[in-house]
């Protein structure tokens, strides 16, 4: 059967110079290639914030970089732009706008919506969702004009972790009831920061600025920005089919993030795809893991340290495993130990030898030399694969294989025969 060729508009949307340098040769990779391979035509639009600070992530922003992108349009504005309109908005202050909870709340739990509601969010987080907000407000109203038979719309700084599913596309086009988000961090709600469907489907889930309250109060429960995201579609009768997609969020420093329960996200995969995203994850790790007093997830591999930005590595290879000193066989991020957390300085290597190297305390782009140090991390994921278990399912082990090859696609269908 041939398939039936597509235009497809990718929106990026967000704080594009971030990371963008270290994400876009992945786009092109897991995104674009697969689709203008199989005779889809891709068109790529930006919706740009340019921040106050010249630097984020402590590293210096380059406004530049969102020339990396071919776009076919961009719209730019001014954060002090955004605020001013969010100001209109809010005249009181955002925390008077009461969209999203301001107060440390229990977890709590409807079961008509499954919304559950943890800690307060600070002045700075009610901003930056509003400033959200108003950003996917800007991606709306283009898409509600839009004639490209699907989109994607995704924040820049994402390292997508698998190769796009066309057959979704194919879906969401025929479909205007329904959208596709990911689950790497539903939070009680849904995913954002990457979507699938018709453009003007689209419009109608990230079109939620203006009636913020509106949508906050719709249905019962507390709201956070997954929340809010949930009730939108519930608002808009727009449908939510959970995309095999998953991602990690990139720093502007290049280190990775990979949000929510990663354990239990692997359990969704077969082992074919656990291995093709371990292998992403094992590549951005080795690239750059952590600044050394943070933590980086290497619970099973080798780790060294070195100097940001000229990875010049100042140390041999140490063997970590689950059981080594320092790292822990389980964290909260899964029961697995393979994402136990390591501070490659204090449980490996000691810090007399580095503290009064000159070489730290002179290197550029570092405030402190604490800072200039990062672990490196050469991840062993295969000892793993096909044994980590669903958020339910705490004692699955003896059974992961056969739960993970429920979930297997025709590709892996061969290792779990």
């Amino acid at each position: 059967m041939v398939e039936q060729p597509m235009r497809v508009a990718l929106v990026l949307f967000g704080v594009i110079p971030r990371s963008i340098r270290w994400t876009w040769p992945v786009f092109e990779r897991q995104l674009l290639e697969p689709l203008r391979a199989r005779g889809h035509v891709v068109d790529i639009y930006g919706f740009n914030v340019e921040v106050h600070s010249p630097v984020v992530d402590d590293m210096p922003l380059n406004q530049s970089d969102v020339a990396l992108v071919p776009f076919a349009a961009l719209d730019s504005w001014r954060q002090e732009d955004i605020d001013s309109v969010i100001a209109r908005l809010c005249p009181d202050g955002v925390l008077k706008c009461k969209s999203f909870d301001d107060q440390a709340l229990a977890y709590i739990r409807d079961p008509r919506v499954d919304v559950k509601v943890g800690l307060s969010m600070s002045t700075k987080g009610y901003m930056n969702a509003f400033r959200q907000l108003h950003t996917e407000m800007r991606v709306a109203r283009f898409m509600a004009s839009s004639s490209h038979d699907v989109a994607i719309a995704a924040v820049p700084d994402l390292h997508l972790a698998k190769k796009i599913d066309a057959a979704e596309l194919h879906r969401a086009a025929s479909d205007p009831a329904v959208a596709f988000t990911t689950t790497v961090n539903d939070a009680g709600g849904y995913t954002n920061g990457f979507y699938i469907g018709q453009p003007k489907t689209l419009a109608k889930v990230l079109d939620r600025f203006g009636n913020h309250r509106e949508v906050a109060t719709s249905m019962p429960g507390g709201t956070n920005f997954e929340t809010h995201v949930r009730k939108g579609f519930a608002m808009r009768g727009v449908r939510r089919i959970i995309s095999s997609m998953t991602f990690f969020k990139i720093r502007a420093t290049g280190m990775p993030d990979w949000q929510g329960k990663m354990d239990y996200q692997l359990s969704r995969y077969g082992p074919a795809s656990q291995r093709e995203i371990l292998s992403e994850w094992r590549a951005v790790n080795e690239r750059n893991c952590a600044y050394m007093r943070a933590g980086c997830a290497c619970g099973n591999g080798q780790v060294r340290i070195g100097l940001y930005g000229s990875h010049h590595w100042r140390s041999p290879w140490k063997e970590v495993r689950p059981n080594s000193t320092g790292v822990r066989a389980t964290d909260n991020s899964g029961r697995s130990g393979l994402f136990s957390k390591v501070r490659c300085w204090e449980d490996f290597f000691g810090e007399q030898a580095f503290i009064r190297d000159p070489d730290l305390m002179e290197h550029q782009q570092c405030r402190t030399h604490k800072n200039c140090i990062i672990c490196q991390c050469r991840l062993d994921f295969a000892p793993f694969v096909g044994k980590f278990c669903p958020d339910r399912e705490p004692d699955c082990a003896p059974r992961a294989r056969d739960l993970q090859c429920a979930h297997s696609t025709e590709r892996e269908a061969a290792e779990c025969s």
